[in-house]
């Protein structure tokens, strides 16, 4: 049984262990590019 919004009926849910995933890739990203920032600013 597919995932629903409990207030507007969407199927557009992520499930708990889709949001955390989700949540760590943007987490690595932010942290890579803030890594890249620096390692610019100080060449």
């Amino acid at each position: 049984m597919p995932l629903r919004c409990l207030i507007c009926e969407s199927k557009a849910v992520l499930s708990k262990e889709a949001d955390n995933t989700a949540v760590q890739l943007i987490g690595t990203i932010d942290n890579f590019l803030l890594g890249v920032r620096q390692v610019y600013i100080q060449a």
